[in-house]
């Protein structure tokens, strides 16, 4: 995808968040992602995008915005980290400017992928997978509907220091990879104890594909990556099959299969 393609796609994110949190006033959290297709494991063949509003905050969600609010009130700021609204700290923007202090400084061991005029791309220190990749902007944007600064140049490339194009291509040359699932994490909005828009930042993630078990199990893609993790039953379903289990251990069991078989 060229700039303008890039951007087309972001305005339309934005138009979606916008729109279907005014229209909805019980929605409190609109997850946006997209998948790569029948490659990692989807019924829809083709990449394709999805935004799932929800009445409540999933687990990620929230563990985002709690572990933000604890920073902002734990003590610790950086000096060189730009702050909250509320003249707080900023989790995310302090964790984007130690890296960026980390890879100016020369260090051969720097997270940091690409920088752009308002945003840079790092694999984090805490990433569950190769490849993992965020990207966070410079400054406070809590959500879409904040402000559009950080989206008006060529998102996914730096487009004054020449670098390597930060699309997919960078995926594309690492096979094993390439289908990546690509998702956003915004303020959702406030409740009757908290506004979550003090505290929450912006941020894009791009996750490789993850497997349930093995890497011949269940492709984990999309929401499950961004929001909260999904049974394939539900519990009531787990409880039935576990019940209707036999009381003889399985090992008796093939004995049992095992002596027959030898008689025959």
């Amino acid at each position: 995808m060229n700039d303008t393609e890039i951007r087309s796609v972001l305005a339309s994110w934005l138009q979606l968040y916008m729109e279907v949190s005014l229209e909805n006033s019980w929605i409190r959290h609109i997850q946006i992602f997209e998948n790569p297709g029948s490659i990692a494991g989807c019924t829809a063949h083709h990449p394709h995008a999805q935004a799932w509003s929800l009445s409540y905050l999933p687990t990620m969600a929230a563990a985002i915005l709690e572990s933000s609010m604890e920073h902002a009130h734990c003590g610790i700021v950086n000096p060189s980290a730009p702050l909250l609204t509320n003249g707080l700290p900023c989790l995310l923007l302090s964790y984007v400017t130690f890296e960026l202090e980390m890879h100016k400084s020369g260090a051969a061991n720097s997270r940091v992928t690409i920088i752009g005029d308002h945003f840079a791309a790092v694999v984090p220190f805490w990433a569950s997978s190769p490849f993992e990749t965020l990207i966070m902007p410079f400054q406070f944007e809590c959500s879409f509907g904040y402000s559009m600064e950080v989206f008006q140049a060529p998102v996914f490339r730096p487009n004054t220091s020449g670098g390597t194009d930060f699309s997919w291509d960078a995926f594309d040359q690492l096979p094993a990879y390439a289908p990546s699932s690509v998702g956003s994490s915004n303020s959702c909005s406030s409740d009757d104890e908290f506004d979550w828009a003090d505290f929450a930042q912006l941020h894009i993630g791009f996750h490789p594909p993850k497997y349930r078990g093995n890497s011949a199990g269940q492709p984990i893609r999309g929401y499950e990556l961004f929001a909260a993790t999904q049974a394939t039953i539900t519990p009531e379903q787990a409880a039935q099959r576990l019940r209707d289990c036999e009381d003889e251990h399985y090992a008796q069991a093939l004995g049992r299969w095992k002596t027959y078989t030898s008689e025959e």
